[in-house]
């Protein structure tokens, strides 16, 4: 088995300034912008009804392609990906209201799955409700981006920033000669770059109307093992030397249980660190918890400093955060088309290698951090 090395999944890094959810911030700074003009009918981006985000994995069992339309004021997904497609749908609980997405026997399959009520869309500006069937609409997230044009720019790094800088650092490692075996490496290798007309949103910040938790009770990966309640949870980080104590600070909103516990270690600029879990139908789920405006300059830095404490090699972490400044969240149907012709031939593409043990893990681990300082700021 080789080394491994904890790297955040870009997509859980970027999309963690949209509606899938992220970390909170107190941060009342924003871009400034002219009047932007709200766009009619079903424009979403790019004078478009659609927009299409990705996830590169290792093989393409492991690559995600997900396409958002929007109709009549809802934001329509459809993902390629069998696993998100059944465990699809966080659930977004306030004070006041728990968010419920679709489930299975709801879907219309030649629709796709209803993520989000659309307030506004502009190129630089989504305002959305995540979906639910009782029609909530309290909630409001604002994802603020810029428009990139990516004409002529590699298709890889942007596509996979922390992969291709995983690789282009460890390509001439022969502990690790078998990544050349990714999709990642062999599209680096071509040199694929996007043409005219290709178009992505940056992201620049989120923000929530109000304080909220979000969680995931359909993916099994997220339920707390050998927990039945809070405080069995906060007593298990305690006994495994993550948490400062077995206290947990609890909350109750719109009938559900959740907590806090403040990590045993500070963040490197010397803020008290938590993490939060939910108590849903029995079960103990990890959470995330959002409230304000988080920057997705403060997220990279957040990030840096993780990654170094865990400690990966610094130029690998310089290398990675250079990539993610260039990074996006969604992109154009020209830049779409292309991203498909590269994975393609990159899948296509055979490499005489001898396989010497398995590929390096590319973790995204589920308790990073989210939420620094005082609890009642973030």
């Amino acid at each position: 088995m080789k080394k491994q090395l904890v790297i955040t999944s870009v997509m859980g890094l970027a999309f963690a300034l949209t509606a899938c959810g992220g970390g909170g911030s107190g941060s009342s700074t924003s871009p400034s912008k002219t009047n932007p003009v709200v766009s009619s009918d079903n424009i979403l981006f790019d004078n478009k009804d659609t927009f299409y985000s990705y996830k590169l994995g290792i093989d393409e069992t492991t690559t995600e392609k997900n396409t958002f339309t929007r109709k009549n004021d809802i934001l329509y997904l459809k993902t390629n990906h069998a696993a998100t497609a059944k465990q699809y749908g966080s659930y977004f609980l306030t004070q006041t209201e728990l968010y419920q997405p679709e489930t299975p026997a709801t879907v219309n399959s030649a629709q796709g799955i209803r993520d989000s009520f659309i307030k506004s869309a502009t190129d630089e500006e989504l305002v959305s409700t995540p979906y639910n069937p009782q029609g909530y609409k309290g909630l409001e997230i604002t994802t603020n981006s810029k428009i990139m044009n990516l004409k002529g720019k590699l298709i890889a790094p942007i596509l996979a920033p922390s992969d291709a800088a995983f690789v282009g650092f460890y390509q001439n490692n022969p502990d690790y000669s078998d990544l050349k075996l990714s999709l990642v490496s062999k599209m680096l290798a071509a040199n694929d770059v996007f043409p005219e007309g290709a178009k992505c949103r940056q992201p620049v910040s989120t923000e929530y109307s109000k304080s909220m938790l979000e969680f995931q009770p359909n993916d099994e990966t997220q339920v707390i093992a050998n927990v039945r309640n809070l405080q069995e949870w906060a007593n298990q980080n305690f006994d495994d030397g993550i948490s400062a104590s077995a206290l947990v600070t609890r909350y109750n909103w719109a009938g559900y249980n959740w907590g806090a516990i403040q990590l045993k270690n500070y963040d490197a600029q010397g803020r008290v660190q938590y993490m939060f879990a939910i108590e849903y139908q029995g079960k103990v789920y990890h959470a995330q918890y959002a409230s304000g405006k988080l920057l997705f300059s403060d997220l990279l830095t957040a990030y840096q400093q993780y990654q170094l404490a865990q400690g990966v090699a610094q130029p690998l972490v310089n290398n990675i955060i250079t990539n993610l400044k260039t990074s996006c969240l969604t992109y154009n149907d020209v830049a779409a088309k292309a991203i498909d012709e590269a994975i393609e031939k990159a899948q296509n593409t055979s490499v005489d290698l001898p396989i010497k043990g398995d590929l390096p893990v590319l973790d995204n681990p589920s308790d990073v951090p989210n939420c620094y300082g005082n609890l009642t700021l973030c």
